[in-house]
């Protein structure tokens, strides 16, 4: 844009005359190349939501290193979700140790964006550093919610962060709280639903996108579509995922499935996985549908999304009887022993548990990824392995080596049987370990396992059913029932 047609737009937005003069000498110094007049001009013209002049002038006075400008854009950017620009500008402000720029890194690396792989351990890092920032604030408070290597898991102060976030004019901070709620099952607070509504009329896209969500707002299309009508540039990979769920539910397949691939094309996490697994959701496969595969499977793994990856990892190898799924789909070399350690560094708990298990008890880290599964609740994931997963063994000394105590339970009755069976009533052979067994069995007797007792007591029968009907009747009736007891001592041998 040349410099007459700049001066006649700014001289046709001068609404005042009083202001006339100050605004023609920011006019003449920021043609002139002054980048602290460009600033305040664009300040004046977005006061004015004269945005194209606005964004002119903050990206004039960014070029020549003004660096308040520069955070400023960089905020834009990211509030409406281009990430691209947004990730340049945070990653040169950060050189400069710029807290802003630290800020907007520490998101990306936390969560991912496009072309913007996961980096838990770098996302603690910059949020470390940039922690008085709010949107930092918001990152931080998603390490409590779930809890990292260093930070132990503490719903409250992951909530005061996601608070404080919110109240100091950071949007992410309040779908951190939000989805703490859910999670938490806490929306009885009334927190909640203030957020939810501040979120409505937000111009940060992924806030307006969760008070959809949180509102069922996306159960009905109509009102969906007309509440995201203002964002519909929108580079935002979430912003194209909800359009695919509305125009799906208003039966506009071809639009939906345009949205999805989007989506996914800037690494939606939710699109990704739901199109890769929508390949093998035929009888026969086609050509064409394998090399749709790859491509979504390439894009899933460069993510380095650590919920993706796992996803991923259980469809592809544990569940492979449940669809047909051929190798070359799969990207070439594909690696997942590394894979699964990039996961697990990045803090998915099943992740942790199975790189653990994959390395051995004799490796020297083999206790740091097991601990920090077990610390993580590693178990809650578990039960579906045992229903789900082909090697179901493997998972049942997964869920022994974390403490599940139905796991340790179940392998005491396979040690004394040689037999292992999951919950599908499926078999694979074990070793045969009686000492092994009925240790397992005193350890879930005392940890409360309703049927420990039972088969206990089976065990011991021929020595101990004279002794208990004879000395103990009451003891033998609750061992009988399969209620909690203490074992009772034997009379040591003459």
């Amino acid at each position: 844009m040349n410099k007459t047609i700049l001066t006649a737009l700014a001289f046709s937005i001068i609404s005042t005359s009083s202001c006339f003069c100050n605004v023609n000498s920011l006019i003449k110094e920021s043609i002139n190349g002054n980048s602290q007049a460009q600033l305040e001009l664009a300040k004046h013209y977005e006061q004015k939501k004269y945005n194209r002049l606005m964004f002119h002038w903050y990206e004039k006075a960014a070029k020549n290193g003004n660096e308040q400008a520069e955070e400023i854009l960089a905020n834009i950017y990211f509030n409406r979700g281009d990430v691209d620009k947004a990730f340049k500008l945070a990653q040169k402000l950060s050189e400069n140790n710029n807290k802003t720029g630290k800020s907007i890194l520490a998101y990306y690396y936390c969560w991912g964006a496009f072309e913007i792989p996961v980096d838990k351990h770098l996302a603690l890092k910059y949020a470390e550093e940039s922690r008085e920032i709010p949107l930092s604030k918001a990152v931080l408070s998603n390490y409590y919610l779930n809890g990292f290597w260093e930070i132990n898991k503490d719903v409250n102060t992951a909530l005061k962060l996601a608070a404080e976030s919110f109240d100091e004019g950071c949007d992410e901070g309040g779908c951190i709280y939000n989805r703490i709620c859910v999670l938490e099952r806490l929306k009885n607070n009334p927190k909640y639903m203030q957020i939810n509504n501040k979120l409505r009329n937000s111009e940060y896209i992924d806030g307006v996108i969760n008070s959809i969500f949180v509102f069922g707002e996306v159960n009905q299309a109509n009102i969906a579509l007309k509440k995201i009508e203002p964002y519909i540039d929108n580079k935002s990979s979430s912003f194209y995922y909800l359009l695919a769920v509305i125009e799906k539910q208003l039966g506009n397949t071809t639009k939906s499935s345009d949205y999805y691939l989007k989506a996914a094309e800037l690494w939606n996490s939710r699109a990704l996985f739901d199109l890769f697994k929508a390949c093998f959701n035929k009888r026969n496969i086609e050509e064409k549908d394998k090399l749709k595969a790859k491509n979504y499977a390439k894009l899933s793994l460069k993510s380095k999304q650590p919920t993706l990856i796992a996803k991923l990892y259980f469809l592809i190898n544990e569940m492979n009887s449940y669809y047909n799924i051929p190798k070359e789909v799969l990207p070439d070399n594909i690696n997942w022993e590394t894979i699964i350690k990039e996961g697990a560094d990045n803090g998915h708990p099943m992740l942790m548990a199975l790189h653990a298990y994959n390395i051995g008890k004799n490796n020297s880290e083999y206790s740091k990824y097991m601990n920090q599964a077990r610390k993580m609740g590693a178990i809650r994931g578990i039960k579906n392995c045992l229903s789900q997963c082909k090697d179901f063994k493997k998972w049942l000394e997964i869920g022994v080596e974390l403490g599940d105590i139905e796991c340790i339970f179940l392998m005491s009755k396979a040690k004394l049987s040689g037999i292992v069976t999951n919950y599908n009533s499926e078999e694979m052979s074990v070793e045969k370990d009686e000492l092994k067994a009925i240790e397992y069995l005193k350890y879930t007797l005392k940890h409360g396992h309703p049927k420990a007792a039972y088969f206990l007591f089976h065990y011991y029968s021929k020595e101990i059913r004279a002794y208990l009907e004879e000395k103990n009747k009451d003891l033998f009736a609750k061992i009988w029932r399969g209620e909690k007891v203490l074992q009772p001592k034997t009379k040591a041998k003459s």
